[in-house]
């Protein structure tokens, strides 16, 4: 096949099957548009890319193109705040020197949202060369429209999606981890009796739910992972299960089997750490959801950073995490937001330290550095489910102050206990203790105030009128 046979083949290919369209001729740089034989692009949400088709007769005018190239794609990338790559595809109809071969590869820029990636066509052997170094997103179809032996390839690529359908390839940690939940909720269920059992506060503690301040109370952090794996009621469950499913599945193809799984369950603990630090004092936790955000953290780490970014598309993840944080903010009562965010933190820091897959592999520098950063992360998990790192926040600041009510030390436990009502002002249960800590110290008017305050929140709550009424008899006795 010579040159012209190719052009014209290749391009069909990438017009017809790839997505691309001729550039328009006014718009390239007077280099690109003197010696390239053909120009295709293709816009995509947030990507543009160029494909060129040059002949290697141009020699060392291939380095000002390249640099042309480059101001042209780096001026769309900045008015369309868009990411742009060209695609040099250098035609060789005369067997390759090692000297051209090596020249070549120092056309690769990268540099912010830009990208030029040489790939040299060999059409006396029929070879594709791509360029010695990370894939920068490339998309893997590339490769097949670009091929001059193009039934060769597609029957490589047939071949290697016969070994992605394998059975070994399926998503094995997400569907161990949905049947650990599921297998969960259905004992408890059948334990407890009936299906309403998972909706008991007795059955969700027995089984591990973390309940607030006990867990800080009793020593039990363990309770931090435990929650992730028990849900409450039914419909949780499901919700829960199906939004695993989508995600993680996603999540194990992009990073594998072990990368998935210990993100997993780092955001797990991040979010029931984030929970417990920043939510209210008195709480009963259960839920994968932080979890299941740290996946789509670490999604978005991988569409921010990762080796073939370009596959995932930013505005529908962006529009996924905006409607999942929303509603959290509008259903805030059922909702547990803080353990939301703290996930989906801890799930991109986690992607980041574990990193992704490249083909190659990664150098030993990068290696070393991710796998200390990953060995941080899982000892930072595995001493705060331990119970070797005190947190802090206002479910501890209640314990203590409980702590220094029952020791009689009553300023102390005044002091807590008004830090702790100061940011929860209209939890009844908090009111309610003050008062009587008002009450010890013989504060009997503050204690009357607090007791009426719980009146108001909670015109029920007993434990306000029996200390009405034991301020009451006070007084009558006197």
């Amino acid at each position: 096949m010579d040159r012209r046979g190719y052009v014209e083949a290749a391009g069909l290919r990438f017009t017809e099957f790839g997505g691309f369209a001729p550039a328009e001729a006014e718009g390239l740089p007077r280099l690109v548009a003197e010696w390239a034989d053909l120009v295709v692009e293709r816009e995509e949400p947030g990507l543009l890319t160029q494909v060129l088709f040059v002949p290697l007769q141009a020699g060392s005018l291939l380095a000002p193109m390249r640099d042309q190239l480059v101001e042209a794609l780096t001026a769309v990338a900045q008015s369309s705040r868009t990411e742009a790559l060209g695609l040099l595809l250098l035609i060789s109809e005369e067997p390759l020197s090692r000297e051209f071969y090596d020249r070549v590869q120092q056309l690769t820029y990268s540099a912010g949202t830009v990208r030029v990636v040489p790939w040299i066509v060999d059409l006396a052997g029929g070879r594709l060369f791509g360029h010695e170094g990370p894939p920068f997103g490339l998309d893997p179809d590339l490769p097949m429209l670009a091929s001059p032996a193009v039934e060769r390839v597609i029957r490589q690529e047939r071949r290697a999606e016969a070994r992605r359908r394998r059975p070994g390839q399926m998503p094995w940690v997400t569907v161990g981890l949905a049947a650990i939940i599921v297998l969960v909720w259905v004992a408890m269920t059948l334990l407890g009796g009936s299906i309403a059992a998972t909706e008991s506060s007795e059955v969700l503690i027995q089984w591990g739910a973390a309940l607030r301040p006990h867990l800080i109370e009793e020593g039990e952090y363990w309770r931090l992972f435990t929650a992730g794996f028990i849900h409450i009621g039914l419909a949780h469950l499901v919700m829960n299960t199906l939004s695993l499913w989508w995600v993680g599945q996603v999540v194990e193809a992009l990073f594998g089997r072990i990368r998935m799984l210990l993100v997993y369950l780092i955001a797990l603990v991040a979010g029931s750490v984030a929970s417990l630090v920043l939510g209210p004092p008195i709480v009963l936790s259960a839920g994968a959801s932080g979890a299941i955000f740290g996946l789509l953290g670490a999604l978005l780490w991988y569409r921010l950073v990762g080796p073939e970014r370009h596959r995932i598309q930013l505005k529908p993840l962006l529009v996924v995490l905006v409607i999942n944080l929303g509603y959290g903010l509008i259903a805030s009562q059922s909702v547990d937001n803080w353990n939301h965010l703290g996930g989906l933190i801890g799930g991109f820091l986690a992607a980041a330290a574990v990193g992704a897959p490249v083909r190659g592999g990664l150098p030993l520098a990068r290696r070393l550095l991710n796998g200390v950063a990953t060995l941080l992360l899982v000892a930072v998990s595995a001493a705060t489910v331990a119970g070797a790192v005190e947190l802090p926040g206002s479910s501890q600041r209640l314990v203590k102050a409980m702590s220094a009510w029952e020791a009689g030390r009553l300023d102390d436990a005044q002091k807590g206990l008004e830090a702790v009502v100061k940011g929860e002002p209209d939890d009844p249960r908090l009111q309610l203790a003050l008062a009587w800590v008002y009450l010890d110290q013989g504060r009997v008017l503050d204690a009357r105030s607090g007791a009426e305050r719980v009146l108001a929140l909670d015109p029920g709550n007993e434990g306000a009128r029996e200390l009405l009424q034991f301020i009451q008899r006070m007084g009558t006795g006197r």
